[in-house]
């Protein structure tokens, strides 16, 4: 996917514990949106992450610029970043399909 649909997300919270194994896709997941070129595409764009100490499954918060959001529980070490990533990259795309059809813009 290209980095141009990274404008329409507004934040990611990534909550996990390191010492779970269930963490490593998670990781992977702020490892990839941490790159300078996703800063680059979004200099407004922020990706946290927030270590705890619980045994609850990692999970991650996408918050999108129209409000909407979208929350994943990784259950499973295998669960890939790759597959995390589309669900968010189909999300902006149905945001920028949205404001193409309905020709909205993006606050500067």
């Amino acid at each position: 996917m290209t980095t141009k649909l990274i404008k329409y997300v507004a934040k990611v919270e990534i909550k996990y514990n390191p010492f779970d194994i269930r963490s490593t896709p998670a990781r992977e997941v702020l490892r990839q949106l941490q790159t300078e070129r996703m800063s680059k595409s979004n200099p407004k764009f922020q990706a946290i992450s927030e270590l705890v100490a619980t045994p609850s499954p990692p999970v991650i918060d996408f918050k999108f610029v129209d409000g909407s959001q979208k929350t994943i529980f990784i259950q499973t070490p295998k669960q890939h970043a790759r597959e995390i990533m589309t669900e968010m990259w189909e999300h902006a795309y149905k945001i920028d399909f949205d404001y193409e059809v309905n020709n909205k813009e993006l606050d500067a």
